[in-house]
């Protein structure tokens, strides 16, 4: 597994933080491959800050999170050490370490599958074990060892403001209700499919 962290300005992150948070037990054998920190471009900073001021004024607090995001990625970035971007339009993982993560390429999540239990949005995590999932599909052999596989995962912080709680799926939602910013999927609600979500998750749109 290979974590990449953005946004965390003067914040302390190692192997243990990802690795307390991977509850899953069974990944209780992922280690971690390597940790970048990526340098955002300036623009993108400044509307995030402007965006956490906005929710701040308006709610009083921006409750941000750090949180965890899972996704593939089509080139060997990651398990060639190339430190080079592909900057194909397929790439996942490229296009969140170039742009910072981009609502309009959401729809259809990385496991293939169109289903959005909380709308459709960009799904964060405080578990690295689920985001860890999220990766499977770009989950690239590594060149020292070709039994194992290196997946990607992003460490980020999310601005969630006041989260909108539902008791049940809201897979065509593209906002939460009026009032809200953000959408937190609840361990034990929105069922589908005979099962309830195991693992929190948040939706921002």
């Amino acid at each position: 597994m290979t974590c990449l962290h953005s946004n965390c300005q003067n914040e302390i992150i190692d192997d243990d933080i990802y690795l307390c948070d991977l509850h899953h037990k069974a990944w209780k054998y992922v280690r971690i491959e390597e940790l970048y920190h990526i340098i955002l471009s300036p623009a993108i900073v400044e509307k995030y800050k402007q965006y956490k001021s906005k929710i701040e004024k308006n709610r009083g607090t921006n409750n941000e999170r750090i949180l965890y995001h899972g996704t593939d990625h089509s080139c060997t970035i990651i398990s060639s050490n190339s430190n080079m971007l592909c900057k194909t339009d397929d790439c996942a993982g490229c296009g969140i370490i170039m742009n910072s993560f981009d609502i309009n390429k959401v729809g259809v999540n990385r496991q293939n599958r169109s289903f959005q239990r909380l709308g459709q949005g960009l799904y964060f995590t405080p578990h690295s074990s689920k985001a860890h999932f999220y990766g499977h599909g770009g989950a690239k052999p590594l060149p020292v060892d070709p039994s194992r596989t290196c997946r990607i995962m992003f460490m980020t912080k999310v601005v969630l403001g006041n989260m909108w709680q539902p008791d049940q799926v809201a897979q065509n939602a593209r906002s939460p209700p009026d009032g809200y910013d953000s959408t937190w999927g609840r361990v034990g609600h929105c069922p589908h499919g005979g099962a309830t979500l195991n693992y929190e998750e948040y939706a921002v749109y």
